[in-house]
């Protein structure tokens, strides 16, 4: 799985494929991301150390201050921006970066590397820890008649301590 850095993706770049049924017999199109030096099949970017807000573990959503990221908070708000401006007619997104604030959905059996190389449950994380992770969007499902949502998948959490070699100075 290619991963970009957040400050090389270029939202222009990204593209929606044709909507048809998935193999759940829901309506969804695929993403793919192309320039003229990479393609893939999906668009996956590393986030740069983000505090987390909250884990509910009941509905596996994870909630990340953008806060202090102004870059990061601006190309999420001009991904979010561009995957509206591909859907059809007055279609609407459902929104993952509001106010600062990033949702993302986390599996429950994800796990959380420390820079020893532990893991932990994702389960254990407690609001103010810093964390870097690796976000993979593929899709746009319809969730109803003029309403889609982002699919993605967390398939990388790290924790992060001050110091740490992925701790990256703030922009």
């Amino acid at each position: 799985m290619l991963t970009l850095p957040y400050q090389h993706v270029e939202p222009d770049r990204i593209v929606l494929g044709p909507f048809c049924l998935d193999k759940r017999q829901r309506i969804s199109a695929p993403l793919s991301y192309r320039d003229p030096s990479i393609s893939t099949n999906d668009v996956c970017i590393i986030t740069p150390p983000l505090p987390v807000v909250q884990y509910d573990a009941a509905t596996n959503r994870l909630i990340l201050d953008t806060t202090d990221r102004r870059t990061f908070g601006h190309k999420m708000n001009s991904l979010q921006e561009t995957l509206t401006q591909l859907l059809p007619g007055t279609s609407m997104l459902q929104t993952f970066h509001v106010s600062n604030t990033l949702t993302l959905y986390a599996c429950s059996t994800a796990s959380l590397q420390h820079m020893d190389g532990t893991l932990s449950p994702i389960t254990s994380i407690k609001a103010g820890q810093m964390i870097r992770c690796v976000i993979r969007m593929y899709g746009l499902l319809q969730a109803d008649v003029s309403r889609y949502r982002l699919q993605h998948f967390v398939p990388n959490m790290w924790i992060v301590e001050k110091g740490d070699i992925f701790q990256s100075p703030r922009p």
